[in-house]
């Protein structure tokens, strides 16, 4: 646990010390987000010197990345029938990295510098983005899912491309994305749904929605995944209990606040648009207790969630400020306390605690 404790402390302990300077010149100094590179410094470092044992999956994949460096570049595509992207890369990059340590490192660094770099340039409240993104599962899947993460990270330039209504250039961000991890496809609804005018009167709507989606989700879901490919309805058919109800419950939580804090008129597009991906994500989190699939596929959501929920308690009423920061402070903290109390419970599923280095 030490290692994360290092994480939040050393981020916090920047924060304070880059606001202490930056009063003492009387703010005359460009605001910059110094604590989102410190964060993901360490984040990449703990990521790239963690033992093969931290990580559900990453024993499993270090034993691939070995065997791979035998095998012919022509002979793997004959063989990868689906999902070959990943194992391309892992080829390419074997050329020049035979240790699989580093192959760690350079997964880190193409996972997370994206991410971090969304964060730098957008986070307007940024203790409160790092620490939501600590808390949400998505963090926990950089140190397990490698090839879930690399797909993930296209969240970035794909929301940048829909922000900007480059729809060509974010289908073909999709389409790579999926070569890496095939439910890169729910990607797909990013674009249709940020783009979609919502007010306060969509919630006669929205509401009722999510409520029959949770009433209802195993028959939903087993009749949706009845049109992907066979493979994937072999894998995923069934129903069981993921224990993903505490995320699914913050996450209502947050999207109650983005709609009640602030009046729609004084959201600028971009907010706006955040705030429906917070409501998909509130959707798809409604089939994450009953399917790991189905949890895994709103971690592209997740990503922006903490910009999201930044930006809405930013532009809040000035008279409901102080309660908007206060609920989302309050509800980060809580989700902290479980990511913290599941770790020293040992009951973290993806295996993340507690923390050893490859050193021993």
């Amino acid at each position: 646990m030490v290692a994360y404790y290092i994480l939040v402390g050393g981020t916090f302990a920047v924060s304070w010390i880059i606001y202490l300077f930056r009063k003492r010149q009387s703010f005359l100094i460009p605001k910059k987000n110094y604590e989102v590179i410190v964060f993901f410094a360490i984040v990449i470092i703990m990521l790239s010197l963690r033992a093969e044992s931290i990580g559900r999956d990453t024993e499993r994949y270090v034993d691939l990345y070995r065997q791979i460096q035998s095998i012919p570049m022509n002979e793997l595509l004959q063989n990868v029938e689906t999902e070959f992207g990943y194992r391309v890369l892992e080829k390419l990059v074997s050329y020049v990295l035979r240790d699989p340590q580093l192959y760690l490192a350079f997964v880190a660094l193409i996972t997370m510098v994206p991410i971090a770099y969304l964060y730098y340039k957008e986070a307007e409240l940024p203790l409160l983005v790092l620490s939501m993104f600590l808390a949400l599962p998505v963090f926990h899947m950089a140190f397990t899912g490698l090839r879930q993460m690399v797909a993930i990270a296209f969240i970035v330039p794909a929301y940048y491309a829909v922000k900007e209504k480059k729809l060509l250039v974010f289908l073909i961000l999709v389409a790579v994305a999926f070569l890496f991890h095939q439910s890169a496809f729910i990607l797909l609804l990013l674009y249709p749904m940020y783009h979609l005018s919502m007010k306060i009167a969509t919630l006669a709507v929205v509401v009722p929605t999510v409520i029959l989606v949770l009433m209802f989700n195993s028959t939903i879901y087993l009749w949706l995944i009845r049109f992907l490919p066979a493979k994937f309805i072999e894998r995923y058919n069934d129903v069981w209990d993921t224990s993903g109800n505490s995320v699914l419950v913050m996450f209502i939580l947050l999207a109650v606040l983005a709609f009640f804090l602030v009046r729609t008129e004084n959201l600028d597009e971009e907010t706006a648009g955040l705030r429906n991906i917070l409501i998909l994500s509130v959707l798809l989190q409604c089939f994450a207790p009953i399917n790991g699939f189905a949890m895994r596929s709103n971690y592209y959501y997740i990503v922006l969630l903490p910009i999201a929920v930044s930006r809405i308690i930013y532009r809040t009423d000035e008279d409901k400020k102080p309660f908007g920061i206060a609920a989302a402070l309050g509800i980060t903290a809580v989700m902290l306390f479980i990511f913290f109390y599941k770790g020293h419970g040992g009951q973290d599923g993806f295996r993340i605690f507690p923390y050893f280095t490859c050193f021993g």
